[in-house]
This record gives C-alpha cells, structure tokens and sequence, in this order.
C-alpha cells in the first residue's frame, strides 16, 4: 500500500510539473504585441530564427555610421542595461535585455564599437536561451 501511494505521489507531482510548464509556454506565447521594447516585440520561432531576426532589427534601426550616443540611449531606453556603454570614440560597449520569465532564461545581447569620430563601427546582435525548464 506504502509503494501504490508514494508512485501514485510522484505521478501527480509529474503531472503538476508538466501542467504548469505548459502554462508557462501558453502564457508566455500569448502576450500581447507591444508588452515588449521595440527591437524584441513579436520575435518567435527556433532561437536562431529569432537571434537572426533581432539581429537585423538591430542594424536596420542603427545602421553603421549612426551616432553611438544615439544608439545607447535607444537601447537604454528601451531597457538594455551595460557596465560598458561604450561612447567614446574608439571604444566597445556590451548591453543585455533580459527578458526571462519562470519558464525560460532568454534575452538580447548586443556588442558594439565606435570610431574615432564616435559612430557605429561595428555592430553585433543576439537574442538566445539560457536554459528552459
């Protein structure tokens, strides 16, 4: 009787487990257009799909050549945090928008340099997973 009640415990917790999960993911797949900044909104499908995508975005939004002030204050505006925002000429700066939920650990991560004369020279973008449940 011990062994039916403890398997018949671990089967509900499973079921708990995978309810939830799948809530997670409806949830998250059902959030409404414009809940978040501009360079991320709308971003779906397989993480190289959305990392391509976003990364696109990105340099059609600051093509090389804009103003690096410019471009920070976008990204700063839009959420992206940075212990290196890199504006001064021919420097490099990093940002990241964090982006996780309960379910996943995802985000966009940006990489830039400037020139001389303190504009874009240089402009790499990603939007990647750190791990699902």
């Amino acid at each position: 009787v011990m062994y039916r009640l403890r398997v018949g415990q671990i089967i509900g917790a499973l079921v708990l487990c995978i309810l939830a999960v799948n809530v997670g993911v409806y949830y998250e797949a059902g959030r409404k257009a414009g809940e978040r900044p501009p360079l991320t909104d709308g971003l779906t499908g397989k993480w190289g799909t959305m990392s391509a995508d976003f990364a696109a975005r990105l340099k059609q939004a600051h093509p090389f050549g804009s103003s690096a002030t410019a471009f920070t204050a976008d990204l700063a505006g839009q959420g992206f945090k940075s212990k290196n925002w890199g504006i001064a000429p021919a420097s490099v700066g990093e940002a990241y928008l964090d982006e996780s939920n309960w379910v996943c650990r995802q985000g966009a991560a940006v990489r830039w340099s400037v020139d001389g004369a303190g504009r874009l020279a240089k402009l790499e973008g990603e939007y990647r997973k750190g791990g699902c449940l």
